[in-house]
């Protein structure tokens, strides 16, 4: 497994990969991957992931949520770059429409299924894996108000 040696700080971070690891309904590779995690003993662990549930229910409240969804992410394309920019058209092109593809138009189940969850969803996973939540420093909260 992983050596850690003796004194040696240990932080995590998952950005935007443990939904890649959610294996459908029992989420077991989540599970797995959380407790490895946890036995390393961090002293941080980051987890950031897009806060929307998109796999469950029937297909028109899953593409509906989705719509929504995805419509606020072109809307802070449209605020933050020019229409006719090319990074604009290659993220709406290769990051959007991919994940557009693999959370609504793709196969129902299996690999390329891409699946995501709410804070509370996430939460529950972390404590089960029993990690604690921290609250954020205010430098930090005042930080992500100026960035949002």
């Amino acid at each position: 497994m992983f050596r850690v040696e003796e004194g040696e700080v240990v932080i995590v971070n998952f950005m935007l990969e443990l939904c890649n690891l959610l294996d459908g309904a029992a989420k077991t590779t989540v599970f797995h991957t959380l407790h490895v995690a946890a036995k390393l003993c961090p002293r941080v662990v980051t987890v950031a992931e897009m806060d929307t549930q998109l796999n469950v229910g029937p297909f028109q409240k899953h593409f509906v949520s989705a719509l929504h969804f995805f419509s606020a992410m072109f809307d802070s394309l449209e605020a933050g770059m020019n229409r006719d920019s090319m990074h604009r058209l290659c993220m709406e092109q290769w990051l959007l429409g991919e994940r557009i593809y693999t959370m609504v138009g793709g196969q129902d189940e299996g690999p390329w299924r891409r699946r995501l969850q709410t804070h509370a969803d996430w939460r529950t996973a972390l404590q089960a894996a029993n990690f604690q939540p921290r609250p954020l420093s205010h430098y930090a909260v005042s930080q992500a108000r100026i960035l949002l």
